[in-house]
């Protein structure tokens, strides 16, 4: 028998993946202080009475944004930094080689792409670790193998589909 990992049991991924991404854009913080941000993501979903459906159903775009705001929260407060969300395909339409050369062009500004990638098996928030010239590697919290390009898509789910309306480029600034 198998051991639980989060992803693939819990839905938890939306908090995961958010600090995989912070962790991605160069945060250094210490064990502790790791932990303490998580608390703070989890007390304020509990605050807002929505952890019920995290755990039941997962974040759907409005409560990832809610993860991303209580970051962005704690780390005003105890990192004098902001943390900065940008949505740009809300009612776009890309083919995947745009939206690969649009995450590498945001990555050379120092940006994160946070994703939603869904297939048969798997409805998960991810981060965008680098994309080669046939695959796409991943900062995940799930162990996500990493992806073959002609696997995935971005209009229909062939194996893989990134949902293009939940795809986020993050990055941190000063206060």
């Amino acid at each position: 028998m198998k051991a639980f990992r989060q992803g693939y049991f819990s839905r938890y991924c939306s908090v995961y993946s958010t600090l995989n991404a912070l962790q991605a854009l160069g945060l250094k913080l210490k064990y502790n202080e790791w932990q303490e941000l998580y608390d703070h993501l989890i007390y304020g979903i509990s605050c807002l009475d929505v952890l019920f459906d995290l755990n039941t159903n997962g974040a759907d775009y409005r409560l990832l944004e809610v993860v991303f705001k209580y970051a962005n929260e704690w780390l005003t407060t105890n990192r004098n930094q902001k943390f900065v969300y940008h949505r740009p395909f809300w009612n776009k339409r890309l083919t995947l080689t745009e939206f690969i050369d649009y995450a590498k062009q945001q990555s050379a500004a120092g940006k994160v792409t946070h994703i939603r990638i869904k297939s048969e098996k798997i409805d998960h928030y991810t981060v965008i670790k680098r994309i080669t010239k046939d695959k796409i590697k991943f900062y995940d919290s799930s162990d996500l193998e990493d992806i073959l390009l002609k696997n995935i898509d971005t209009t229909n789910c062939r194996k893989y589909q990134i949902c293009l309306r939940q795809v986020y480029f993050l990055s941190l600034e000063a206060v």
